[in-house]
Parts: C-alpha cells; sequence; structure tokens
C-alpha cells in the first residue's frame, strides 16, 4: 500500500508536468516545432552556451563594420502562423542600440529589429519605428514574443505576454527569425545579451484581444 503522503506529492508532480507542457506560448492550438541554428560570428562578436543559456556578445565600441553574434534560424516561412519566444537578459550596455531579435526578410534584409539603448535604464526599441517595447530592462529578464500570422499579413510583438506592437507585413514574402547582440547601423558596443528557453510553434492564433490600431509596414 502507497504512504498517504505519495499520492499529494505525485499529483503535484503530474500537474506541473501538464502545465510545463504549454507553459509560455501566447495564443491557442500551437504546434512546437525545432528548427536547426546557425551561429553567426562576425568583427567583435563572441558565443558562449552554458546550461542552455545562450550568451551573445560584441566586445569593441566601433562604430563601423558588421559587428555580431547571433543565431540564424532556419525557419523560412511565407504562409501560415509562426510564434518565437525567448527570454533576454541583456548583461551589458556601454555603447548604444544593439540589435537582439529580428524577423528577417529574405533577399532584402532585416525587416522587424528589437534593439536596445541605454535610456531609462535600458529601453528596448521597435528600431524602424522607434515603439517602445519595455524600459528598465538592463540586468533582468523580460520574455519576448513575436507572432506573425502571414494571412492577416500582421506580427505581433508581446514583451512579458503583453501585446505592445502590430506590424503590417508584405503578402508573399518569406521571413525567418535571428536572435542575438549586434551592431545596428547607427550603434556601437561593447555590449552582451543572454538568450534562453529560445521556443518556436507553428499553426496556431493569437487570439489578441487588443491590437495596436498604429500599424504600419
Amino acid at each position: 500500500m502507497r504512504p498517504l503522503n505519495f499520492y499529494p506529492t505525485f499529483l503535484v508532480l503530474f500537474i506541473c508536468s501538464i502545465c510545463g507542457v504549454s507553459r509560455g506560448q501566447i495564443g491557442t492550438g500551437w504546434v512546437e516545432v525545432y528548427p536547426k541554428k546557425t551561429i553567426q560570428i562576425r568583427g567583435a562578436g563572441g558565443f558562449e552556451t552554458a546550461n542552455g543559456v545562450e550568451q551573445f556578445s560584441v566586445t569593441n565600441a566601433l562604430r563601423t563594420g558588421d559587428q555580431r553574434a547571433e543565431q540564424r534560424v532556419w525557419n523560412d516561412y511565407s504562409s501560415g502562423t509562426h510564434q518565437f519566444e525567448g527570454y533576454l537578459k541583456v548583461t551589458r550596455l556601454d555603447g548604444t542600440f544593439i540589435n537582439l531579435k529580428q524577423t528577417f526578410k529574405s533577399k532584402e534584409g532585416p525587416w522587424f529589429l528589437c534593439t536596445i539603448d541605454p535610456a531609462a535604464n535600458g529601453t528596448l526599441r521597435d528600431h524602424s519605428r522607434g515603439t517602445i517595447l519595455a524600459t528598465n530592462v538592463l540586468g533582468r529578464s523580460v520574455r519576448l514574443n513575436t507572432i506573425h500570422d502571414t494571412t492577416a499579413n500582421c506580427l505581433y510583438v508581446y514583451v512579458d505576454g503583453t501585446l505592445m506592437e502590430t506590424r503590417i507585413g508584405e503578402a508573399g514574402a518569406t521571413y525567418n527569425d535571428k536572435y542575438g547582440a549586434y551592431r545596428a547601423i547607427s550603434g556601437n558596443g561593447p555590449a552582451a545579451a543572454e538568450w534562453s528557453g529560445v521556443r518556436f510553434w507553428e499553426d496556431g492564433t493569437t487570439n489578441a484581444a487588443i491590437a495596436d490600431v498604429s500599424v504600419s509596414p
């Protein structure tokens, strides 16, 4: 016969395991996928990984050249719905305008760039639009989700589960994800960022109750 304290312990572990299956993803109906990734190091870029944490850095202060360390995700898509999720922690920012995550448009270049500058103890912005996504992020972990609905031609950007921005995409274009730390054209290091818990899903729905009506390409 099982001891009486076995059953509460078993139930807690069982419930936690169920909750852990979909923890973090936004919306419903998503299927997790596991695309390959290729690390890209250029200029003064640096990369290390340990215990599930990927550490990206730009080690110089140059305002010229290609200074970067990033993962190129091989999840190229032109249809359906696609979700990226990652926990981001910027651990050093001696410079400004360091790109951290992008939705890349094939054959054209970065389309959406999540960039950090030192304002307000670390401000995440949409680099091209200037939309503030979060403040006071230096040294703390934030959860970033991007959901791309190619049927609606919309990209939704969430920080810590809150919808912060909606962008209009281009019908028929091909996109993929990238993340890491690298100098924007107007930026410079040194800088360092950690990414953990990076995951990808397809074929779900956002169930977004609120959308940013000031959408733009």
